[in-house]
């Protein structure tokens, strides 16, 4: 009988816990995949679900930094976007961002973020590559190599 009665306290113990908002966010954040990635800049963003006992969002956006994990600290990214409040409890919300001033040939990593009473919050955490470019240089190598491959071209057919 004592180990019925202590299964039902715990049990109940458990279902209150579960359905109570001991200022825990339950929502969902993530972070948008990476796209329109050039040489210096990239676009990303994300998505938030927040639940009906959620607090509202006080800033949003996302974070970017050479290292993993980015956070929205002061000395905790490179680069940060601000995306305003919203949604607001019980609701959903999806936003663009664009990183600029990028490096070329760089990993970057990406991470959605949202602020609410309840705390800062991240999405998922994406890493791409900038874009290398030829550079004067190459540009001139791959001119040359064009100018070979059309000269030995036009001898094969003379």
């Amino acid at each position: 009988m004592k180990k019925i009665i202590l299964a039902t306290i715990i049990l109940l113990i458990s279902a209150v816990a579960m359905k109570s908002d001991w200022g825990v966010f339950d929502g969902i954040i993530t972070t948008a995949n990476i796209s329109n990635v050039t040489s210096s800049s990239a676009q990303s963003g994300g998505s938030i679900q927040l639940m009906y006992d959620d607090a509202d969002v006080s800033q949003k956006g996302i974070v970017w930094s050479k290292t993993a994990n980015p956070s929205n600290t002061p000395g905790g990214y490179l680069g940060r976007t601000e995306q305003g409040v919203n949604p607001t409890s019980g609701n959903s919300l999806s936003f663009t961002s664009n990183l600029t001033d990028l490096e070329i040939n760089t990993t970057y990593f990406v991470r959605a973020y949202m602020v609410n009473s309840d705390g800062t919050f991240y999405g998922q955490q994406i890493s791409f590559t900038t874009i290398p470019t030829l550079g004067q240089w190459g540009a001139i190598a791959l001119v040359s190599l064009m100018g070979i491959f059309g000269l030995w071209i036009v001898y094969r057919k003379i």
